[in-house]
């Protein structure tokens, strides 16, 4: 990691939560997703309004089963594409895949190391109409600041229990 740094870290009842400025100085916010959610282990969760979208997921520790079986979800689409002579032996997500197999069980410590088994879910603040300080390509835009962040890691936990609610709630009454 370059300039990135840590601005703020708190716990919301049971989601640990972080920002982080990234090192052309726009903020990602993360929540961290406690195992028996029903978002634990997912890396689409298309259905989440958030700014920009969810534009990162990954387990707290290297190699943890959730996250082999989501590389290997991944790796098998991309085995799937057309070869080509311009294509490595191995694709990114093959080469992910064999290096968190490899370093299994190490903690990654980003966006927050909890001691925890933690999904993280984030979003970033460098999308098309923010205003990033760090790009030249940004004039215009917005810059969205902590408060801004704050907000919608608010909206993502109000989300997440939502998301528990419905579980329970389908569980009840299977």
């Amino acid at each position: 990691m370059g300039n990135e740094h840590l601005v703020a870290y708190w716990i919301d009842g049971d989601f640990p939560c972080a920002i982080w400025e990234n090192s052309l100085g726009a903020l990602c916010g993360y929540v961290g997703i406690p195992s028996g959610h029903p978002w634990y282990g997912d890396s689409k969760l298309d259905q989440v309004d958030v700014h920009g979208g969810i534009t990162y997921t990954q387990h707290e520790v290297v190699g943890h089963p959730a996250m082999i079986a989501m590389l290997e979800d991944r790796a098998e689409r991309e085995r799937n594409l057309p070869l080509s002579d311009d294509l490595p032996p191995l694709t990114y997500m093959q080469r992910w895949l064999q290096k968190e197999r490899e370093q299994t069980g190490e903690r990654r410590g980003y966006p927050y190391d909890t001691g925890l088994d933690i999904w993280w879910i984030g979003f970033d603040c460098a999308h098309l109409g923010d205003l990033v300080p760090g790009s030249s390509s940004s004039s215009g835009g917005v810059y969205r600041d902590e408060e801004y962040v704050r907000s919608e890691i608010k909206g993502l936990l109000a989300q997440a229990a939502d998301a528990q609610q419905n579980a329970v709630g389908q569980e009840t009454r299977g």
